[in-house]
């Protein structure tokens, strides 16, 4: 971990997000959601995942395959998932500037957009892994296909 990690896991120590102090000498939090609750959100929040990602690959695609935008990233001389992975790290720095700044500035674009960005970008991450059959071979997913060691 870098010293801006640490640093990062010492203000989440001290602040969270939604408002709940959880330092030392701090009263716990009130109760949330059941787990029946949470696991309702996380359905429903996977079907609205599906309708935002098929809207966003038609978007960014033009119609071409999955990962085509991605792909574009060679004209560059990058590999097209490292392309992927930097467009997931702009939103993680985006979640990481809310975590210091509490707040972020662009007004139609907040931090669930955010997380949600990222969701969509680790499963075209996965759908690219499988596509090219890069599963590491420890995963407990690792196919019986060849494997191509993934550029990082």
């Amino acid at each position: 971990m870098t010293i801006e990690d640490w640093q990062m896991a010492e203000h989440w120590a001290n602040r969270s997000p939604i408002g709940v102090r959880t330092g030392p000498g701090k009263k716990s939090p009130k109760k949330g959601m059941t787990s029946e609750e949470y696991l309702q959100f996380v359905e429903d929040m996977l079907a609205d995942m599906v309708t935002l990602i098929k809207a966003k690959n038609a978007d960014y695609t033009a119609g071409g395959g999955p990962f085509s935008n991605f792909e574009d990233s060679t004209v560059f001389g990058v590999d097209p998932f490292v392309g992927l992975l930097l467009r997931f790290q702009d939103k993680w720095k985006r979640v990481q500037s809310y975590v210091k700044l509490g707040e972020l500035k662009v007004e139609n674009e907040g931090i669930e957009d955010a997380f949600k960005d990222i969701i969509g970008y680790a499963c075209l991450a996965l759908g690219m892994l499988r596509d090219k059959q890069a599963i590491p071979n420890d995963s407990p997913d690792a196919g019986t296909g060849p494997k191509r060691k993934v550029p990082i």
